[in-house]
């Protein structure tokens, strides 16, 4: 929000995002995001593992994300093979939705306590089934200046989003200290099929419409960063932080 960013509610066509290959550690196809892959991009051979696959499509210039880890079982080191990944989707709709495995949180924590630093996106990766919804739930909020798909991809490459399962970030301001962030959202509401919001500790009344809350960082980007400030955090049912949030108050 702000300067430079935009709201869009039309749908462009991409190529489609999801690419596979041979093979994790327990011998399933790998699900890799590769979001703006050229038209021309060569699908992959018989022999190209998901690391070569998941670096030839950052050379051609996509954004890579390791999609799912909870919902096919990925390992640590499964993830840490494929370099070329910048974010990891730490939830799921339709995971969630068909198979309670969308929860892919425990990643971040635990990679990150081990030195290694992920952006973060939530999707729906929606099937459309009309006995089983799984739209309209989780989204990656974009600061562009324009919904032109290029502006979109430079802003991804750049860290400047965040993932949502409601509320929008209105203001995100670093605190003296630098260990705390305070985020100031719209009300919500919160979306997740899958289970109920949080209960804040000091709810929004009638002359307090908006929500703020204060994150504290036990490691990570400095805050003021870009990087601490609009590489994902996913509101809702999970909380969770690109950084690894100790405390959380509200205002």
């Amino acid at each position: 929000t702000g300067p430079g960013a935009t709201r869009a509610r039309t749908c462009r066509r991409w190529t489609h995002p999801k690419l596979h290959a041979p093979a994790t550690s327990l011998g399933d196809q790998w699900h890799i995001l590769a979001v703006g892959l050229p038209g021309d991009f060569a699908p992959p051979d018989a022999e190209e593992t998901g690391s070569q696959l998941a670096e030839r499509a950052q050379t051609a210039g996509a954004y890579v994300a390791a999609a799912h880890p909870a919902w096919y079982d990925l390992t640590d080191q499964d993830l840490l093979s494929v370099p070329a990944a910048s974010a990891l989707e730490i939830v799921n709709t339709t995971c969630t939705v068909n198979t309670g495995k969308g929860d892919s949180t425990g990643y971040i924590d635990r990679l990150l306590s081990q030195g290694h630093y992920y952006q973060i996106i939530a999707t729906d990766d929606a099937h459309f089934r009309p006995t089983r919804p799984d739209w309209c739930s989780n989204w990656v909020m974009v600061r562009s200046p324009s919904p032109d798909p290029t502006a979109l991809l430079a802003a991804l490459h750049a860290g400047h989003f965040y993932s949502s399962q409601g509320p929008e970030f209105l203001e995100v301001t670093p605190l003296p200290g630098g260990t705390r962030l305070a985020v100031r959202t719209s009300p919500g509401p919160f979306t997740s099929p899958a289970a109920e919001p949080p209960t804040p500790p000091f709810p929004p009344t009638a002359t307090s419409p908006r929500r703020s809350w204060i994150w504290s960082q036990s490691r990570g980007p400095s805050p003021g960063s870009p990087s601490s400030i609009a590489r994902g955090v996913a509101l809702g049912p999970i909380q969770s932080a690109s950084e690894k949030p100790v405390g959380m108050e509200h205002r």
